[in-house]
């Protein structure tokens, strides 16, 4: 009984830290100052996350400015880019990603998992299944103008990527996957069964 009771304890705590371990990686662009630009081979970070300023169809002269929100697109400040690809080194694979994005004209495309797919609006990813990741539109009214859109997607991601010609992002959030809170949860059953 002893044995069974301190399981429990031990899988309890484990489960605490797990839980108090588990990073969400924000990235609402408000740590980065309104005006500036990053182009085609830097770098930047915000929310714990690199974003390197990649190539996009080709150009490899385009930039990301980050817009002030009396002028964003997307109603606070947001990332607007042109001509480039935003890739997002994520720490861990992530079973979720939440963005708030807008298409403003011209060729555009998401890469998910290795797996890329050309668009022109936003609303043309609802219901897709791109590297695996299941794509939704969750709002399509964002943003001053109600022209930006709620994107999510649902499955293990372990590298995503945006580009295009005329594109804003904001609020990017990638939730971790629970695998390791799954491994535990069998772990902490399998002694309690041994004991038996």
């Amino acid at each position: 009984m002893l044995a069974r009771k301190l399981v429990i304890v031990t899988f309890s705590l484990l489960m605490f830290s797990y839980s108090a371990s588990a990073v969400t990686y924000t990235m609402d662009f408000e740590s980065l100052t309104p005006g500036t630009s990053y182009a085609y081979g830097e770098s930047f970070a915000d929310g714990g996350v690199t974003i390197n300023v990649g190539e996009f169809d080709g150009y490899n002269g385009g930039e990301v400015y980050v817009e002030d929100p009396s002028s964003s697109f997307l109603g606070s400040i947001d990332l607007f880019f042109g001509n480039v690809t935003l890739d997002f080194v994520i720490p861990e694979s992530v079973d979720q990603i939440v963005l708030d994005i807008g298409a403003y004209g011209g060729d555009c495309e998401i890469v998910i998992n290795g797996t890329s797919q050309a668009f022109w609006g936003v609303d043309e990813l609802d219901g897709l299944v791109i590297g695996g990741v299941e794509l939704s539109i969750l709002d399509s009214s964002v943003g001053p103008y109600d022209d930006g859109s709620t994107l999510g997607l649902e499955g293990t991601v372990s590298s995503f990527g945006i580009g295009g010609q005329e594109v804003a992002i904001d609020n990017v959030v990638m939730i971790p996957e629970p695998a390791t809170l799954g491994l535990l949860l069998i772990g902490g059953l399998a002694l309690l069964r041994k004991r038996k």
